[in-house]
């Protein structure tokens, strides 16, 4: 679908305003315009819609539990806009907990998220939604969420955060070593309830 019509936005600054500037409407994927106001066709012109245009991004980013080796994705927990992303994304990237035999995930396809025609890339990326949870797996971390809360809030603070947490460390691997085994041992998820009972979320 090309558009599609909406009253959110009407009468507020998310529709008057652009997110970008003149001379990038209408290139490289983005819409020509970020809305179209239209006379709601089916009350005789007394109400207007919003015509927002479909997204169309270059590449979907995905974290999910596990990728069967053909490529069929299964998301266990809420997907939010996951797959719709996805789905309207030009190439999927997926990294995961772990792969899976695909035999093991066609067992229960009622439970699987993506088909692997949709899937570009697999990469194994253990605690990969980290500091976020990947219910099953793992809970959120909440000490880290309290420390890019308390860093967000200051640009000098941000800064060094980034520094600190995304450009000076040099692996995924020496990442979660800077985080330390106990803590993530302490936010493993219990594999029936899906969260980590008892975990001191403040």
């Amino acid at each position: 679908v090309p558009f599609i019509p909406s009253k959110s936005g009407l009468g507020t600054d998310v529709l008057a305003r652009e997110g970008f500037p003149p001379d990038v409407r209408g290139r490289d994927g983005v819409a020509p315009h970020k809305a179209h106001l239209m006379a709601d066709p089916f009350d005789h012109g007394e109400d207007q819609v919003a015509l927002l245009p479909a997204l169309t991004p270059d590449v979907a980013l995905l974290h999910a539990q596990q990728v069967s080796t053909d490529g069929t994705v299964r998301i266990r927990g809420l997907t939010f806009a996951d797959l719709e992303q996805c789905k309207a994304a030009t190439a999927v990237v997926v990294t995961c907990e772990e792969i899976v035999p695909a035999s093991f995930l066609k067992l229960e396809p009622d439970r699987n998220s993506l088909p692997p025609f949709l899937v570009d890339a697999v990469v194994p990326v253990a605690y990969g939604a980290h500091p976020t949870a990947c219910p099953y797996f793992y809970d959120y971390d909440p000490a880290h969420l309290n420390l890019y809360k308390a860093a967000a809030k200051d640009d000098d603070q941000w800064s060094a955060y980034l520094e600190e947490w995304v450009y000076g460390v040099e692996s995924w691997d020496a990442y979660l070593d800077k985080i330390g085994g106990a803590q993530l041992a302490r936010i493993r998820a219990n594999t029936v309830a899906g969260y980590a009972p008892g975990l001191d979320r403040r």
